[in-house]
C-alpha cells in the first residue's frame, strides 16, 4: 500500500509504503535495542557513562583527541545544545577538558587521562554480540545500506561532512 505524504523541507512530495513505515520501526527498534544492551554492559562494566558519552568519546578519539562542540554534534549527529549538554556532564566526570580559542571564538574538547582510559577499556561485547547472527556478507551489506541512508539523509539535513565516505 503506497500513501502519498509531503516531507517538509522538501520541495516535492514523496510516496511513503507500508514497507517505508515497517522499515522505520524496525531501524529504531534496532537502534534501542544495540543502545540498551550498550548500556548495560557500561553499567556492569561500572564505567558509569552513557552511551552518548561513549559515542563522543569515539567521535574525539576519530578527530585525534579533540574537538569543537559543532564537530562533534556533525559526528554523532545530534543537535548542538544536546551535545554541549552532555559534554558539560563529561566535563563534571573528569572524562573530557574544555579550552576557549578566543581569537575564534570556540571551544575545543579534549579527552583527559581518564577520558582516553575509559575509551581504550570500554568493553565491545555488545555491539560483536547484537550483530552475530550476520555473516560478514550481510555486515558488509547492512554497513553500505545503511550509509547510504546515512548520506542521503544528511543531505535532506543539509548537513555534510568530508570525512563521511558517500560511496557505499
Amino acid at each position: 500500500m503506497t500513501l502519498e505524504k509531503e516531507i517538509p523541507g522538501n520541495k516535492k512530495s514523496h510516496l511513503i509504503t507500508i514497507e517505508d513505515i515497517e522499515l522505520m520501526v524496525k531501524l529504531e527498534r534496532s537502534r534501542s535495542i544495540l543502545s540498551r544492551m550498550m548500556e548495560l554492559e557500561l553499567e556492569f562494566a561500572r564505567y558509569g557513562i552513557t552511551p552518548e558519552q561513549a559515542a563522543i568519546l569515539d567521535a574525539l578519539e576519530s578527530k585525534g583527541g579533540s574537538a569543537t562542540n559543532m564537530e562533534l554534534a556533525n559526528i554523532i549527529i545530534r543537535h548542538y545544545h544536546s551535545v554541549v549538554s552532555i559534554v558539560n556532564r563529561m566535563v563534571k566526570s573528569g572524562l573530557v577538558k574544555k579550552n576557549v580559542i578566543r581569537n575564534q571564538k570556540k571551544t575545543l574538547i579534549t579527552m583527559t587521562e581518564k577520558g582516553k582510559t575509559i575509551y581504550k577499556e570500554l568493553p565491545r561485547n555488545a555491539i560483536a554480540a547484537f550483530f552475530a547472527s550476520l555473516s560478514i556478507e550481510e555486515k558488509r551489506q547492512l554497513g553500505s545500506i545503511l550509509q547510504q541512508l546515512i548520506v542521503k539523509g544528511r543531505d535532506s539535513l543539509g548537513l555534510d561532512l568530508p570525512f563521511i565516505s558517500k560511496t557505499p
